[in-house]
């Protein structure tokens, strides 16, 4: 007997479709497995949630049309997360399990239309609209409305479209653009199986005369015999066309791969790196380094508060809890706004923990988002540090999660659905995994310090800067009086005194 699946799709409404999993798909009937399926007259993907009951009589089903993955592309515990997001924010589940993948990877079918039919037995029935759209088909082939509206300049394609499949003359239909965010592949050459240096340079010897474009490429592959040389630079570098390289390909000298390439941010963030020893933590964040570090150790899933005026050092706290949860084999999750995801703050964690960082942010493009989201599926980063959307980064073994600046607005996520607060699914997300949260804020906000002072979390307290160093005086000066003025009297005065100096002033 065929097996049911339930499947959640991105729309806004508030239930998930059941459908029927023909026997060669049941292997890759899991949940957290894309499905692509059939959804009015659409086609449209979504993932598998769960194994549904058999309350819809077998006549109303409808076939699954492709189960795209091998293994799921979301764990049980990012299930449950979305899950309650769905229920907590008021969003479809499809919605919130959108918003947990890299984009691209939830597509929906796109319709074409083909020409079928003779146009000229209702030549009296077509107007000139009509008429042209068919000649466009004929010469170009299958369109979708969209292309017929951009580049032809076709007023209401698909009503046109589904008039002229009434008339026998045209089949529109559903196809899946090609999936999501495609791998980036680099064709890498290096000397082919049981073919020495020598026999490179004796072969390049021996067709110098005729091909001397292939002698040099056999050259310099045998120069560098453990290199495997990039295509484009290997050209470049022997000053010879593509059509002298496919050729040696075919000798059997040098063979060609194609390589996938990932595409890690090579931004200044993933470049700079604090070289500068960590500090010595004082008092006060020792005492917060040992109580957090208890929690962890006795697999308690507790939230910290930790509240520290600018400048205590709260940074390295947080350095040196996460050394502990990456050095017994943990995973850690640092969400940070996205105005203070700069080079300096990542630099300070590369400093500690080098390329176990992967990082998420805005700046990326949808093709490093998908290569980082999937290097930290197969546990190459024990480390992420992003922003809102990093909350839900598919780590294994998820051991501690920081917020820093966790009462900042931008952790709030306004459009589109699901409109959540990251701080708060972060919460929730620590809790069903069992690891521990620490909230960091030198100004909490008002419902972390609430919860603080009810000891539903535990306060840690960094009431002093880093090594003494005293806080900046604020003095409060009268504004000007004079229409049109900007400064006061006394602003401008230290203004222009600082500027004399050749200081600057903010």
């Amino acid at each position: 007997m065929q097996s049911r699946i339930s499947v959640a799709l991105a729309l806004p409404v508030d239930k998930t479709y059941t459908y029927r999993c023909p026997t060669e798909f049941a292997d890759r009937a899991l949940p957290g497995c894309r499905a692509v399926v059939p959804f009015g007259n659409r086609i449209l993907t979504g993932i598998i949630v769960d194994k549904p009951g058999d309350e819809l009589p077998e006549e109303r089903l409808r076939d699954v049309i492709d189960l795209p993955d091998a293994e799921p592309l979301l764990s049980s515990d990012l299930l449950e997360l979305t899950h309650w997001i769905s229920r907590y924010y008021f969003c479809s589940w499809g919605e919130a399990l959108k918003a947990a993948l890299p984009a691209g990877h939830l597509q929906a079918g796109i319709r074409i239309a083909r020409p079928i039919g003779n146009p000229t037995n209702h030549a009296k029935k077509l107007g000139k609209t009509e008429q042209r759209v068919l000649r466009i088909l004929q010469q170009s082939g299958a369109q979708s409305p969209g292309a017929l509206a951009r580049r032809h300049k076709i007023p209401q394609a698909l009503k046109l479209l589904l008039k002229l499949e009434d008339l026998g003359l045209v089949r529109v239909e559903q196809i899946m653009p090609k999936g999501g965010v495609s791998v980036l592949l680099q064709e890498r050459i290096s000397p082919a199986e049981n073919v020495s240096r020598t026999d490179l340079l004796s072969r390049a010897q021996e067709i110098a005369g005729k091909a001397p474009r292939q002698a040099q490429i056999l050259r310099a592959v045998a120069e560098h015999p453990e290199k495997s040389w990039i295509a484009a630079e290997l050209l470049d570098f022997s000053q010879a066309p593509r059509s002298a390289l496919g050729r040696l390909i075919k000798t059997g000298f040098i063979k060609s791969e194609r390589v996938q390439i990932k595409r890690y941010p090579t931004l200044e963030t993933l470049t700079l790196k604090d070289e500068a020893p960590l500090p010595t933590p004082n008092e006060d964040q020792q005492k917060a380094i040992e109580t957090i570090n208890g929690a962890l150790e006795r697999n308690e899933a507790q939230t910290f508060l930790l509240y520290g005026v600018t400048g205590s050092g709260k940074t390295l706290v947080y350095q040196k809890v996460i050394e502990g949860v990456v050095a017994s084999g943990g995973s850690a999750l640092v969400l940070i706004p996205e105005i203070s995801l700069t080079p300096q703050i990542v630099s300070r964690f590369r400093a500690c923990f080098g390329d176990r960082i992967g990082l998420q942010h805005s700046a990326m493009s949808n093709g490093e988002r998908t290569d980082v989201w999937r290097g930290i599926r197969a546990g190459e980063f024990s480390i992420v540090i992003g922003a809102r959307s990093a909350v839900f980064a598919p780590l294994k073994n998820l051991r501690l999660i920081i917020v820093d600046e966790e009462g900042d607005a931008s952790f709030k996520q306004n459009e589109p659905n699901p409109r959540y607060n990251a701080r708060d699914v972060a919460l929730v997300r620590a809790a069903q995994v069992g690891a521990v949260t620490v909230l960091g804020s030198a100004t909490p906000s008002v419902e972390s310090f609430h919860n603080a002072e009810r000891g539903r979390y535990t306060l840690l307290e960094l009431p002093s800067r880093v090594d003494g160093v005293p806080a900046p005086s604020i003095r409060f000066t009268t504004p000007p009086k004079t229409k049109g003025k900007v400064f006061g009297t006394e602003l401008e005065r230290a203004v222009v005194g600082r500027v004399q100096l050749g200081e600057q002033a903010i």
